[in-house]
């Protein structure tokens, strides 16, 4: 018999186990940790067969900023099926149930990262973001005081609440990124510092941070947040003073590797909460969600938004739920033409960087 449920704490040893057959690179200490320190079996789901667990899909509850709103994530992470059952549908069918019952409870949205961009855009979601590494060749050694911190416990809580307030502040505008408080910020650290190696670097009179990985003599930065212009720039002449080379994660890149997707997850609620000025009509088109088909009319004014189900046939746009998400995040929609009523909507809409761990 075929059962999707969310777990229970007597899973966990099955969800370990399918997790390091999985993803082989993190077995050992790493999902030791994992499982016992960040690992919700209320908040991951599971297709088992005959009491086996086949399938699993972790439904991650950051809060996400968009738009000046703070709504739940639904970062769908951990998403593995085990070895010999490939191919059989059950991660399809599993992500389905987990995103129709998001739409039960009502939620917005759904995230991911992944490598395997063509089986989601199958589940609705389009990409978000793209994945650009550069090089910064030569750079000056630094000569103003840095700190480098190399584990979680030694960033006191005072620095940990400045470099939030960098975060923030960086970010200030801007939709689509986890909205971090400081037990989200040390639990962050945590990971990357203690678990993942990484290093921590905060310039003296600089409000700035970078958190990177020294490999192989370089430095890779993976989150680079604060005030000034070529942040990339500093840190590239502190990576040089520390003797290394440096490269960074670009988080607005046009061009790159496909990175984060995105799709709405009840339009209704999503388009409820983003939507900023004027009207439009939309056509939506779910093949996963039929709840969200059909044509809407949205109508903001004044923070008073109104959207619901229109009887006309005729709409200013048609668009997947998908690029629903994307064009509410800020995001843009190549070979769409959006006409302008529709563009107002999400005037304000501008794309932040998105969560790296």
């Amino acid at each position: 018999m075929t059962e999707i449920r969310a777990l229970c704490q007597a899973d966990v040893r099955q969800a370990q186990q399918l997790w390091e057959e999985a993803f082989p690179e993190d077995a050992g200490e790493f999902a030791s940790w994992y499982f016992s320190h960040r690992f919700s079996p209320e908040n991951c789901y599971g297709l088992f067969e005959e009491g086996r667990l086949l399938s699993m899909a972790q439904v991650g509850k950051e809060p996400l900023w968009l738009n000046g709103v703070v709504m739940q994530a639904n970062f769908l992470r951990g998403v593995a099926t085990a070895k010999g059952q490939e191919g059989k549908g059950y991660a399809s069918r599993l992500i389905r149930s987990i995103l129709q019952e998001l739409a039960s409870q009502g939620e917005a949205i759904s995230i991911l990262k992944t490598f395997i961009h063509p089986f989601y855009q199958r589940m609705g979601y389009e990409t978000y973001s793209r994945r650009a590494v550069r090089k910064i060749e030569s750079a000056e050694r630094e000569t103003r005081a840095y700190h480098v911190y190399s584990r979680a416990d030694e960033v006191p809580e005072s620095l940990l609440l400045g470099l939030l307030d960098c975060y923030h502040a960086y970010l200030k505008g801007k939709s689509g990124y986890l909205f971090r408080d400081a037990a989200y910020f040390r639990r962050l650290l945590e990971e990357a510092l203690d678990f993942s190696k990484g290093v921590l670097i905060v310039p003296e009179g600089a409000e700035a941070y970078c958190i990177a990985y020294p490999e192989d003599g370089a430095l890779y930065a993976e989150e680079i947040a604060g005030a000034g212009e070529n942040l990339p720039a500093l840190f590239a002449t502190i990576a040089r003073s520390m003797g290394m080379a440096f490269s960074y994660l670009c988080p607005h890149a046009q061009q790159g590797e496909p990175d984060a997707m995105v799709r709405a997850v009840s339009a209704q609620a999503l388009m409820q909460k983003t939507a900023g000025q004027g009207s439009a009509r939309i056509c939506l088109k779910d093949d996963i969600l039929p709840q969200n088909c059909g044509v809407w009319d949205v109508s903001a004014r004044d923070g008073v938004v109104c959207v619901q189900k229109s009887p006309e046939k005729e709409a200013d746009i048609c668009l997947t739920s998908g690029q629903l998400a994307l064009l509410c995040m800020g995001g843009a929609l190549p070979g769409k033409v959006i006409s302008r009523c529709v563009q107002e909507l999400w005037d304000s809409a501008q794309l932040g960087i998105f969560e790296q761990y």
